[in-house]
């Protein structure tokens, strides 16, 4: 029996109306920045939906020993010039999930449109975004990983859930130590359960970010389920990818 006792405490850090939403994403940087993005505060209406803010990119830097008061930054958008048939900015969107591998923001999935249906792979990502500094200010710049095979992305979803391991957060490997880095890919984001058109979903996915190559895994347990939660842990030491709760 644990004889270990816990306590919680909650701070408020920061109150905006300009970020109320929900089905959105947040991610933390290694650098202590957490990123948002999407989500909606009326119903199935995608927020920064606007001309002029598509693809806009908010982030809070955490307070530490240096900095202990902080707000919410709106990142303009930087296009990309580059001539492809791929958008160089992601529709807006409700339900997608995201990570963080370092100070680079990944999103993938969500459903957006008039219809609100699930992202087809085009749209879905994965999206990556970085933040740069023009002399002036921090913008966003995005771009779109393109797979090898893009046929082998996961079927399109929303309220799916999105993880990575040994990534570095605060200058320390949380969960995951170098004698476990190649044990589970540190460069592969997983993706995992979520709600198609109709029903839910238990596949899990793997895209090799070296490669830029879709592994399907084994499907977790029935039933399928949307609103889920993974985390990277390492339980008896096996790097592992733990999951709690859902609907389904």
């Amino acid at each position: 029996m644990s004889t270990h006792s816990y306590t919680a405490r909650w701070a408020l850090l920061s109150q905006s109306p300009a970020v109320a939403r929900s089905s959105h994403c947040v991610s933390v940087t290694s650098s202590g920045a957490a990123l948002l993005y999407g989500g909606e505060l009326e119903p199935r209406q995608p927020v920064d939906a606007g001309k002029f803010s598509t693809g806009l990119l908010r982030s809070l830097t955490l307070p530490n020993d240096t900095q202990t008061e902080t707000s919410w930054v709106a990142h303009r958008v930087l296009n990309s010039t580059s001539q492809t048939i791929m958008p160089d900015i992601p529709t807006p969107r409700v339900g997608a999930a995201s990570v963080t591998i370092g100070n680079e923001f990944f999103m993938w999935g969500g459903r957006g449109g008039t219809d609100m249906s699930p992202l087809e792979n085009e749209e879905a990502g994965i999206w990556k975004a970085s933040i740069e500094n023009d002399g002036a200010v921090d913008s966003v710049k995005w771009e779109r990983l393109v797979a090898v095979k893009e046929p082998d992305a996961p079927q399109p979803r929303s309220y799916h859930s999105m993880v990575t391991h040994g990534v570095r957060f605060m200058q320390h490997i949380y969960f995951l130590d170098d004698s476990h880095k190649n044990l589970l890919g540190q460069n592969n984001i997983y993706i995992h359960a979520g709600c198609p058109d109709k029903g839910r979903l238990s596949s899990l996915h793997a895209f090799d970010m070296s490669a830029k190559e879709w592994k399907t895994l084994a499907p977790a347990p029935e039933p399928g389920r949307g609103g889920t939660a993974l985390a990277s842990v390492v339980i008896a030491g096996e790097p592992s990818i733990l999951r709690f709760a859902g609907v389904c």
